[in-house]
């Protein structure tokens, strides 16, 4: 039986152990290894690699030491396997092609690790032409070290192959990973292609048709708004142009001076004083009362239809020099005069 075991990588990594010190992660004679670990029994010395990654690709080798200090040494190589993002595409929808008209198809793999191998098919009952004859573009790998490949092919659809489908396998790794991915055929004869686009173009040309009228009612109604609305506001403004403004305020002004001025003729300004006006009302008292006694005296001294006939003219004369005052008093101006 062994009792000491050393696996090492193609990177250079190392991983050791005892016998009796087996199954312990992270801890080695070789120094401290996060991703590997040994393990096994008395016979067999096996290592385990946690997160693989392409940089383990290659040949690992194992060295078992026994009791005698015989060593004895094998090799085992690893193949690593990143399978890529694979995708098959056409130039043109699949489901109407038509008859004799070319249609190009493009497999890829995207990053991927190792480079897949690409391989084209199609049932051996179409007649249409498949050529592969191209090369396929690999894209160099990456910082991560995965890379890509595509290849463009060109198919000539025949009406017999309705149904059929054409198939893109990518392999990776010696057959370790396969993806498949396929497109189905539908072909149409060429008279109907070009009845069903004269039907299109048809349709096209009808819509672009009503647009147009649609287009021209909508100026023409734009047209007519206008026209109205411009004739309304010349309308409009030509009625504000008739009336002269400046002349009417003009006669307004005019008419208020000739007021005033005949109301300046009627009423005479008279500047007095106070005193003035309170004597000018005493003597107007002193009259009445003369006027009164003066028709009294007239009464007595004839006869009674005289005497009313007096009375009545005396009165009125008295009246009117009751009245006179008062008028010429309402239109007195009077100053107040205040020592300074």
């Amino acid at each position: 039986p062994w009792f000491f075991c050393v696996w090492e990588g193609p990177a250079g990594e190392r991983a050791c152990a005892l016998r009796d010190q087996m199954d312990t992660h992270g801890s080695s004679l070789c120094g401290k290894q996060e991703r590997l670990e040994i393990k096994g029994n008395s016979s067999m010395c096996t290592l385990v690699i946690r997160a693989p990654n392409i940089t383990d690709q290659g040949e690992w080798t194992c060295a078992v030491s026994d009791d005698k200090m015989e060593t004895v040494k094998d090799y085992r190589q690893l193949d690593m396997v990143v399978e890529g993002k694979m995708d098959l595409v056409a130039d043109t929808n699949m489901e109407d092609m038509v008859e004799g008209e070319k249609v190009e198809l493009i497999c890829s793999v995207t990053e991927a690790y190792p480079v897949p191998d690409l391989a084209w098919s199609m049932p051996s009952t179409m007649i249409g032409m498949l050529n592969t004859s191209s090369h396929a573009v690999v894209s160099p790998p990456g910082l991560s070290g995965l890379a890509s490949i595509q290849h463009h092919v060109y198919y000539t659809p025949s009406l017999h192959d309705q149904g059929g489908s054409i198939s893109c396998m990518a392999m990776q790794g010696k057959n370790i990973t396969r993806q498949v991915r396929d497109k189905v055929i539908r072909v149409k004869q060429k008279e109907l292609r070009e009845k069903q686009n004269g039907e299109a173009k048809g349709n096209i040309d009808m819509v672009t048709l009503v647009s147009g009228i649609i287009l021209a009612l909508v100026i023409i109604l734009v047209i007519l708004t206008w026209l109205i609305v411009n004739t309304r506001f010349s309308s409009k403004k030509k009625n504000s142009s008739n009336v002269d403004l400046v002349k009417h305020i003009k006669s307004d002004n005019q008419n208020r001076k000739e007021k005033t001025a005949d109301d300046e003729k009627q009423f005479e300004a008279v500047d007095m004083t106070y005193i003035d006006l309170f004597n000018i009302g005493s003597s107007n008292t002193d009259l009445e009362k003369t006027s009164s006694s003066a028709s009294c005296s007239s009464v007595t001294s004839g006869d009674t239809q005289d005497a009313s006939a007096t009375i009545g003219s005396e009165s009125e004369e008295s009246e009117e020099l009751n009245m006179s005052p008062k008028r010429r008093t309402t239109y007195m101006e009077t100053h107040f005069d205040f020592p300074l």
